[in-house]
């Protein structure tokens, strides 16, 4: 997440820089690097960054994305089920296969 914001008066980009620099010390206290935020001064821009860890966005996209896994899972299954159940004697008999292979 990064947000810019242009034309920051000078008490404003102060107090972030003392927010900033007191949250780094009390994260880095307490040595979780994961939840510690970066801030950048670059030309009057400010950008602001919040680091999270693989494993907290691994599970936040598994927590959203479960039930796209598990319908794409089922179909899956049911198709393989079918497709391994087809014989070649059945291949023979079916009328799509007798039009496309004329």
């Amino acid at each position: 997440m990064v947000s810019c914001v242009r034309h920051v008066p000078s008490f404003i980009v102060h107090k972030i820089r003392e927010l900033l620099t007191l949250r780094l010390q009390i994260g880095a206290a307490k040595n979780s690097c994961h939840q510690i935020s970066a801030a950048l001064l670059v030309c009057g821009h400010i950008s602001i960054m919040a680091v999270e860890s693989y494993g907290r966005v691994a599970l936040k996209e598994a927590r959203r994305m479960w039930p796209f896994v598990m319908g794409f899972g089922v179909s899956m299954a049911i198709v393989l089920k079918v497709s391994l159940s087809l014989t070649p004697e059945d291949a023979k008999n079916s009328p799509f296969v007798k039009e496309h292979h004329r």
